[in-house]
């Protein structure tokens, strides 16, 4: 509670979590980023904003699906705004996310469009790209379709004007659950 009446960002473990009986987000949605450099820019830059941005770090691990457990039940509007890497772990985190969550995750700044403006120099080997041939959202599916084309990741760092500007006009259709 400290962390938030400061707006100030933490990290959040599973300890840290034991006890937690609910939680709650700023609005009913919740933008979730897959980089911790990423979080680090775009939470400075919305400080003074009625958002709430949560970092996977990465991978996600239990603590993750706990806190998004304890503020699915929290609030029952509650959705999430996923955006990770547009490469084939990133497309994977993406669509575990999804299939833990169904109904309440959206996949963000992760289509074609955006892959193209996110493409970088970086070739994707033949094994990474056999990671995505089971992905099932279509979103990702189109996305992964590109990527086999290029054979080239694209990264959400290239994407953070896009990002902030969207979490900027989050407009909330009610108030934050409480």
């Amino acid at each position: 509670e400290g962390y938030w009446l400061r707006r100030e960002p933490c990290i959040i473990s599973l300890a840290n979590l034991a006890h937690v009986r609910s939680a709650f987000g700023e609005s009913e949605k919740i933008y979730i980023v897959e980089n911790e450099m990423v979080f680090s820019e775009l939470a400075g830059q919305l400080s003074e904003y009625p958002v709430t941005l949560l970092c996977t770090s990465g991978q996600p691990r239990t603590a993750v699906y706990k806190l998004m457990e304890l503020l699915c039940e929290g609030c029952e509007g509650t959705s999430f705004w996923y955006a990770g890497d547009m490469d084939p772990e990133g497309l994977d985190i993406a669509q575990r996310i999804s299939s833990s969550f169904p109904g309440r995750v959206h996949i963000w700044r992760m289509s074609v469009k955006d892959y193209e403006k996110a493409l970088s120099q970086e070739q994707v080997s033949g094994r990474r790209l056999e990671m995505m041939k089971n992905l099932v959202h279509p979103v990702l599916k189109r996305t992964a379709e590109k990527i086999l084309q290029q054979k080239k990741a694209g990264y959400q760092e290239m994407l953070l004007e896009e990002m902030a500007e969207d979490m900027k006009q989050n407009r909330r259709d009610h108030d934050a659950c409480e």
